[in-house]
């Protein structure tokens, strides 16, 4: 796994960190993540909530928290096999659409925080990988590059 790390922390695209609204412009954000890789190293965005108020992001921290004493995470693997650009970004896509096993009830929850850009969620992950199998480990609401808290 160290090994792993290591090679996901040379190869992820440095710009993406830096020039984007998760690196310079910090705003709340959700996403799957992997056992024993830091966030924002590798991870399956959810859902970009934008900037908040401190009372908005109270009211986020309640939903995620009902959700998941509701819900508890357990773990799930979604394969990303498939190499795509996305705004000069490698990505892995899924071949298989995941969205039903990707939480689409609580993304209909938090878009009352931000609507989404696209007409569809679209899973990706930032990557030069040629593939990722492992599980995600679980859940987490950030800001920036910092977690907030996980599930």
């Amino acid at each position: 796994m160290k090994i792993l790390r290591k090679i996901i922390k040379k190869r992820i695209a440095k710009k993406y960190l830096i020039d984007s609204p998760y690196g310079k412009n910090p705003s709340y954000w959700t996403c799957f993540y992997y056992k024993n890789i830091e966030i924002p190293t590798l991870f399956c965005l959810h859902k970009n909530l934008g900037v908040l108020e401190e009372d908005e992001i109270n009211e986020v921290r309640a939903i995620l928290d009902n959700y998941f004493k509701l819900y508890p995470f357990k773990k799930f693997t979604v394969i990303f096999d498939t190499k795509e650009k996305i705004n000069d970004l490698n990505v892995l896509t899924p071949s298989i659409n995941p969205v039903k096993k990707l939480y689409p009830d609580l993304r209909k929850k938090l878009d009352s925080f931000k609507m989404d850009m696209y007409p569809d969620y679209r899973p990706h992950i930032v990557t030069d990988l040629p593939i990722i199998k492992a599980p995600f480990h679980g859940y987490a609401l950030m800001y920036g590059n910092k977690t907030i808290k996980t599930f």
